[in-house]
C-alpha cells in the first residue's frame, strides 16, 4: 500500500484504502451493523477491488444459529437502505459485496471501476511455513 500510495501521490492522486473485514468493532457486530457499513464503503468508493481467498464468506447456515441470527439482522439492518438486500437473503456477505458493483446496486450514475482477483487455492501449498 505505501508504495501504491506514493505512486499515487506523485500524480495528484488520491489513494484512500477500505479494508472491509478489519475495523469493524465487536459492538458494530453485536449491533449488526457490519454489512450496512461495509456496504456504505463501497457507495462511497470510486474503485473497487476485490481480493478474494478459498472462503465464500459470512452466510446463514455456516455458523450456527446465534450467528443466523445476527446475520439475518444485519440483513434486515441494510435492507433498510439498500432493499435489493431482500433478494439475496440466501447468499454471503461477500458476495453481497460482490453483486453491488458488478449488479450495480449503488446509486448515481457513474459506473464504478472494479478489479476482482481470486487466489489460486494451489498458492498456498508453495508457500514455506
Amino acid at each position: 500500500i505505501p508504495k501504491l500510495r506514493k505512486l499515487c501521490n506523485e500524480r495528484d492522486i488520491i489513494l484512500s484504502y477500505v479494508d472491509l473485514r478489519w475495523g469493524v468493532t465487536d459492538l458494530q457486530t453485536e449491533q449488526a451493523a457490519t454489512l450496512l457499513m461495509c456496504l456504505r464503503e463501497i457507495e462511497r468508493s470510486n474503485l473497487f477491488v476485490g481480493m478474494y481467498g478459498e472462503r465464500y464468506g459470512w452466510s446463514i447456515g455456516q455458523e450456527g444459529r446465534r450467528s443466523d441470527e445476527l446475520l439475518a439482522r444485519s440483513f434486515d439492518m441494510a435492507a433498510k437502505e439498500f432493499p435489493y438486500i431482500d433478494k439475496l437473503r440466501d447468499r454471503s456477505v461477500t458476495e453481497i459485496e460482490m453483486r453491488m458493483i458488478l449488479g450495480k446496486y449503488y446509486s448515481g450514475t457513474n459506473k464504478k471501476m472494479a478489479w476482482f482477483y481470486f487466489r489460486d487455492p494451489y498458492f498456498v501449498e508453495e508457500v514455506d511455513s
